[in-house]
């Protein structure tokens, strides 16, 4: 069984547990009933292949190139969208929901860019893939808005922390941040453009007339 090229889960929950076991007991016992009901972490319930949805035509599509960073970059990452409502979305091209998910944010960008909306994608693919699968599914989905590619495994627990300290590794997830730079809410596995809609624009300064 695997999460992706090169991302076995049998190794990668090996590790997570050894890992809460030693520094969070209690939330150990949450991964291994979340894996016992079918919600993998760092993984999602549905890995099959599937058809990636295209991108919205109308989209300008400026994004295929991805660049890597370590997991203590993002403070600086983030930081730079102060100022703007942002949504951050956590994927990958193995995860069927992030595929069928992500041309939803393709259109959230497109509805409230001009309204100062920033949009982060983060592909936890392995880096071996970042200059054929990620960036093809980049180029097919045409999204306008900046993507990169996180090495999770360098230290998953910061990684996770750094987001939510309530979540558990599943897939698509999506954490939402005020202008201030706050976490305000936090939407785990696939979303429609509805939810994402009703996350942002209570945020949002309104739209001129």
């Amino acid at each position: 069984m695997t999460g992706g090229r090169g991302y076995p889960k049998v190794a990668i929950m090996n590790r997570r547990i050894r890992e809460l076991s030693a520094t969070h007991p209690a939330r150990l016992a949450a991964v291994v009933v979340a894996v016992l009901l079918g919600v993998e972490a760092f993984g999602c319930a549905d890995s099959a292949t599937q058809d990636t949805p295209k991108g919205d035509s109308g989209s300008p599509g400026v994004a295929a190139e991805i660049d890597q960073i370590a997991v203590g970059a993002l403070r600086e990452l983030l930081a730079s969208a102060r100022g703007h409502v942002l949504v951050v979305n956590v994927w990958a091209t193995w995860c069927v929901p992030c595929r069928s998910e992500y041309p939803e944010l393709v259109r959230l960008h497109r509805d409230y860019a001009a309204r100062g909306l920033h949009v982060l994608g983060i592909s936890v693919d392995n880096p071996g893939e970042k200059d054929r699968e990620v960036k093809k599914f980049l180029v097919e989905l045409r999204p306008a808005f900046r993507n990169v590619l996180v090495d999770w495994t360098e230290n998953p627990e910061a990684f996770m922390e750094f987001f939510d300290s309530e979540w558990g590794g599943e897939l698509p997830a999506t954490f939402v941040f005020n202008a201030a730079g706050k976490r305000v809410l936090t939407l785990l596995n696939k979303q429609e453009l509805a939810s994402f809609v009703a996350a942002v624009e209570p945020l949002m300064a309104p739209a001129e007339p």
